[in-house]
């Protein structure tokens, strides 16, 4: 068994524009324009590394808010990026056989496989996949609330030694945080934190937080579903994203504009 640590990059369109009205062939939160992995050894060892850009197909302009992020610019992807399912051969490749995926959150491996099903191609090779947050949290301060990266490292007296908003810096400092995790019990407890399948009880719901890589919500089962009477209203529109902030509501980042926008 191998490791393989993912981060990821993608666009959005504006809301109101021509890309974010056009019809697709299925649902698409964002389109990834760039994919980092870290590959770790059974034994946690940090070893080869993957990376490579992606020229977008269905919004092909890059939001100049993610572009500022990530500093990812259309004139880059037109010369270096390539196609997304030549990158998700490529990757899928490069991954190999028995491997389980490590992502720092939940929207990776989701956005990860909405762009596998809109361009037609199968995703069950991304079936064996863990939020690293949840591992981190039972073996360090126990806390139920999810943490940015930078946070965690702070946690481990981990120095920052790539870009940060890059992929494959993001999975580089992810992987260091998992080199020091006690990774097989975590995979073995993770039930524990998260236990899917849910079934939802009738007259509840489950809510997931605006700020998905920082949100206590029903993904966790100290909180669980809630009463459909606590429900206020829909949220229809991101309209400025907050910044960062730990569990004790201090600012630690800027904001993740990859939440930016219509809220489908």
């Amino acid at each position: 068994m191998q490791y393989i640590i993912l981060d990821m990059e993608w666009n959005q369109p504006w809301p109101g524009s021509y890309s974010a009205k056009k019809a697709l062939p299925s649902p698409l939160r964002g389109e990834i324009v760039q994919i980092g992995a870290v590959r770790m050894t059974q034994d946690q060892q940090v070893a080869d590394e993957f990376q490579i850009l992606i020229r977008p197909k269905y919004f092909k302009k890059m939001n100049r808010k993610v572009a500022s992020l990530t500093g990812i610019r259309d004139s880059v992807l037109r010369e270096k990026g390539v196609s997304f399912p030549e990158a998700a051969a490529k990757f899928q490749t490069w991954c190999g056989e028995a491997c389980v995926f490590l992502t720092w959150g939940f929207d990776d491996i989701t956005v990860l496989r909405e762009n596998l099903a809109v361009f037609g191609l199968a995703d069950g090779w991304t079936a064996r996949w863990y939020n690293a947050q949840l591992i981190f949290n039972a073996q360090t301060d126990g806390s139920g609330a999810q943490k940015a990266l930078s946070t965690a490292m702070q946690m481990m007296d981990i120095e920052p030694t790539r870009a940060a908003h890059d992929a494959l810096g993001d999975a580089y400092h992810t992987a260091v945080i998992c080199s020091r995790l006690d990774l097989r019990r975590g995979i073995a407890e993770y039930g524990k934190a998260l236990d899917y399948p849910v079934t939802v009880p009738e007259g509840e719901l489950f809510v997931m937080g605006d700020n998905r890589n920082h949100s206590e919500d029903s993904r966790f089962s100290d909180v669980g579903c809630v009463k459909k009477e606590a429900v206020l209203g829909k949220v229809l529109l991101v309209i400025f994203p907050g910044r960062q902030t730990n569990e004790l509501g201090a600012v630690t980042g800027g904001r993740d504009w990859h939440r930016f926008g219509a809220v489908s």
